[in-house]
């Protein structure tokens, strides 16, 4: 379950695959313990997305198909293309995280239903 039950509420406007990256990556680097958890959601330009281990020179292609518009995301996983999607972001304070990987996917996915629910 997630604890908090205020957030940081940040809206952000269609940007680049790389602003979006480097937001969450900055959000996640300045995130102290004691701050409210931030709820992030965010839309796309015509981009594509690659996970931490992945390696942008393979997807040469794409990456020509894009116009360059292409980052690597601070998550795993393959290629995500983007453009039609809203995407979130969610950071917590690591007394958040003693929950079991499917506990917390449910507490996640909970959260999100509630937050629909109620625009």
């Amino acid at each position: 379950m997630i604890k908090s039950k205020e957030f940081r509420y940040i809206s952000s406007n269609q940007s680049s695959a790389k602003l979006n990256m480097l937001i969450d990556k900055a959000l996640f680097n300045a995130y102290e313990p004691s701050d409210k958890p931030i709820f992030r959601l965010y839309s796309w330009n015509d981009s594509f997305t690659v996970g931490i281990s992945q390696d942008l020179q393979e997807y040469d292609s794409l990456y020509k198909e894009y116009k360059s518009n292409c980052a690597k995301r601070m998550t795993g996983g393959g290629v995500l293309f983007h453009g039609h999607d809203i995407s979130y972001s969610l950071i917590l304070p690591t007394e958040d995280s003693s929950l079991k990987v499917k506990e917390m996917y449910e507490s996640i996915c909970s959260f999100l239903i509630k937050f629909y629910e109620n625009l």
